[in-house]
């Protein structure tokens, strides 16, 4: 008799129910079909096995069907594919073996539900009792109401059984459970969080900055502390607006804790409830409403964060602990600012680009030693640059601001990754961007961001398996995050791997399809192989989403030239040097149309003009596949020197 029977399997963002057949993705359900369902199932019954083409004929088809056995197959098997965003050439999930059949090549997670049988076995032998009346009495009402839970998903007999031992286990203290459950959970293996958004329970668009500011601030707080993996923003809020289950999210994005909550506003004030659950067992390690003023938000937060470190049980030194306070502000005003910053910086539109860099100047105006508030400013500004504002206009603004937050903390691991990418793509000091990110490795090594900036710069620097490496363990670290993804596709284009990039951006785009640059590196890498037609369809899905920037249409109107489509790519020049009248336009990216044209000299002084400009794209031109046709020119390889990129 088995003593098991699985209820679901997860793997990724992935979760199937075995009794109804339904696939979910990030708790959204997706369209899938008997064949491909049943396909799934076997693999999943075996992951790291191969599955035989013979055994799925058996599953999937009748002795007496005649059907077109070869073609049926392979069709569910691609249909299975799709739904999972997967391909034959690179598997992220399921893995063909030629002529023979298949494998499930990721990690898979079961639910399974213990048969009464099962249960009587595990009771451990008997120890000596402790009396505690009152913890006992909510201890047993507890499990008890959780097993009665159980039954409206396992059935009634299942349910009973599990009462039937929790009160016998409890009264007579068998295995030390009282102890144990007055102890709770143990927190020895809390290493990992992730924070999701707060719903905005009132659906009022004016606090709607609070409710994602606040899960951005604890994000970012968080995650500087060295001994815990925070999961990123762009991870997290592929959650925002979904019914999904606080397990479920945890489960899928492997973490030990899930810290959610709710925001309602009522008049002038919010009423915020804050949960922490252990992912393992559904336990509440922490849980607090708070009903406060508007402009005291800040002391929640505060409080939040503090609570959560203390739960969690995360030993900090005493310079680390020294310095979480310090980076905050006392100044409610400040930290309103800051979130309206967060807010409007987030949507990474030139309006929004605007407005946030205004909130964040008003925030360190009003508290000049507000740590996060600087580092706001600095990602502004910093991602403005060449994308929708000159880099000498901004860049200086994101150096000072990157400057100030080392003077306010140096043992702060994003004050010197932020550092590091101004020496890397302003300064074009590349050994200081190289020592800056090892120490921002150092001081925060479970730290994504700081992973992803040294993957790209070793890709610039020609350090390819370096490169590679880095970028892949920021994926390790958080492989559900859409800008990890990104990333890692980006590092991947410029070390010439377009195939296993394109399955990386493709990956990025599931996990937030509202990203256009991850559709702008997409259509460059089939651009790179030739296959214009795709790559101008990725490049017009940016321009859909964006019109704060001349990337997109430069873009097409590079493909355009490739293409053979002259008047084409010189109808959008002509449009792009009307609109640099009042927006800003790349020389880097012009200068990228007209390499395509075949005008290297107009290329070249454009160039040129990017390298004045200190465009943040010219350090990469050694390895951009879009100057290949340059390359031999010795006015390229002189300013490949000029710039001092190694050899």
């Amino acid at each position: 008799m088995k003593t098991t029977t699985a209820r679901t399997a997860s793997f990724g963002p992935y979760t199937l129910d075995l009794r109804s057949g339904e696939l979910r993705k990030f708790g959204v359900r997706l369209k899938l079909g008997e064949q491909p369902f049943q396909i799934l199932v076997m693999l999943l019954e075996s992951p790291g096995e191969m599955v035989s083409r013979e055994e799925l004929r058996a599953r999937l088809w009748a002795s007496d069907t005649f059907v077109d056995f070869d073609h049926g197959l392979n069709s569910a098997v691609q249909r299975l594919r799709d739904c999972l965003s997967d391909t034959a050439e690179k598997p992220l999930w399921i893995e063909t073996i030629p002529r023979r059949g298949y494998r499930f090549i990721a990690p898979v997670e079961k639910q399974t539900i213990p048969s009464p049988e099962a249960l009587q076995k595990t009771v451990p032998a008997l120890s000596p009792s402790e009396s505690d009346p009152v913890r006992l009495a909510d201890s047993s009402r507890t499990y008890v109401l959780r097993a009665f839970n159980v039954a409206t998903r396992w059935g009634f007999s299942i349910a009973i059984a599990l009462v039937v031992i929790a009160v016998v286990a409890l009264g007579l203290n068998v295995g030390n459970v009282r102890g144990r459950l007055r102890m709770g959970s143990s927190a020895s293996d809390f290493r990992s969080l992730a924070v999701l958004p707060f719903e905005n329970t009132s659906k009022d668009p004016n606090i709607e900055y609070i409710s994602d500011g606040l899960a951005e601030t604890l994000i970012d707080k968080l995650s500087q502390i060295p001994n815990l993996r925070v999961m990123s923003r762009a991870t997290t809020f592929a959650y925002k607006n979904t019914d999904v289950d606080p397990r479920q999210a945890g489960r899928n994005l492997h973490v030990a804790a899930i810290l959610g909550g709710k925001i309602t506003k009522y008049g002038d004030a919010l009423r915020i409830r804050a949960d922490l659950v252990n992912v393992s067992d559904g336990a509440e390690l922490w849980g607090q409403d708070y009903s406060r003023p508007i402009s005291d938000v800040l002391a929640v937060e505060s409080d939040i964060s503090r609570e959560v470190t203390e739960k969690l049980r995360i030993p900090l030194a005493g310079s680390e602990a020294a310095r979480m306070p310090r980076r905050d502000t006392d100044n409610p005003e400040a930290y309103e600012a800051f979130l309206k910053g967060e807010f409007e910086t987030s949507k990474k539109t030139r309006d929004g680009l605007l407005k946030g860099a205004d909130y964040f100047a008003q925030a360190v105006k009003l508290d000049p030693n507000y740590v996060w508030a600087y580092d706001g400013l600095y990602w502004n500004y910093a991602f403005s640059a060449d994308l929708i504002s000159p880099p000498r206009d901004v860049m200086p603004k994101a150096k000072a601001a990157a400057e100030r937050l080392l003077q306010i903390d140096d043992g702060l691991g994003l004050a010197h990754s932020d550092m590091a990418m101004v020496s890397f793509t302003y300064d074009y000091d590349f050994s200081a961007a190289d020592k800056e990110l090892k120490r921002a490795m150092e001081l925060t090594p479970v730290h994504t961001y700081s992973y992803e900036q040294y993957g790209i710069f070793l890709a610039a620097m020609r350090r390819s398996n370096e490169s590679a490496a880095a970028a892949e363990q920021a994926q390790r670290l958080d492989p559900l995050s859409s800008e990890v993804n990104l990333f890692l596709g980006e590092t991947l284009y410029f070390l010439h791997r377009y195939d296993r990039a394109i399955n990386e951006l493709r990956n990025a785009i599931e996990l937030d399809r509202g990203v256009w640059i991850t559709y702008v590196y997409l259509g460059w890498c089939y651009e790179a192989q030739d296959k214009l037609p795709q790559a101008i369809a990725e490049f017009e899905k940016a321009r859909k989403i964006t019109d704060s920037t001349a990337l997109p249409p430069a873009a097409i109107a590079r493909s355009y030239a490739l293409q053979g489509n002259k008047a084409g790519a010189r109808e959008i020049l002509r449009q792009l040097k009307v609109g640099s009248e009042h927006d800003y336009v790349s020389s880097y990216a012009t200068a990228a149309i007209y390499a395509a044209l075949g005008e290297k000299d107009k290329a070249i002084e454009l160039l040129d003009e990017a390298y004045e400009e200190r465009s943040r794209f010219v350090p990469f031109l050694a390895v951009d596949p879009k100057f290949d046709s340059l390359r031999s020119d010795p006015r390229f390889q002189d300013l490949i020197h000029r710039v001092g990129i190694p050899q």
